[in-house]
């Protein structure tokens, strides 16, 4: 994976903490923290994505 591939993972995962960190609920949260355009490409895909898309309760 190059350089652009782990930059993304990277932003992922910040998105992930900053959403973790506001999350105020008790409900358990498995948050895909992907931008719009990510998201799209992701569910095209056979990804979890795809099946939280299929299967998921949006919230």
């Amino acid at each position: 994976m190059g350089e652009r591939g782990n930059r993304e993972i990277d932003q992922f995962y910040e998105r992930m903490d900053k959403l973790i960190l506001l999350w105020d609920s008790p409900l358990d949260l498995g948050a895909l923290c992907y931008t719009p355009e990510e998201f799209e490409e992701k569910k095209k895909q056979i990804t979890i994505v795809r099946e939280a898309v299929e299967e998921g309760i949006e919230i």
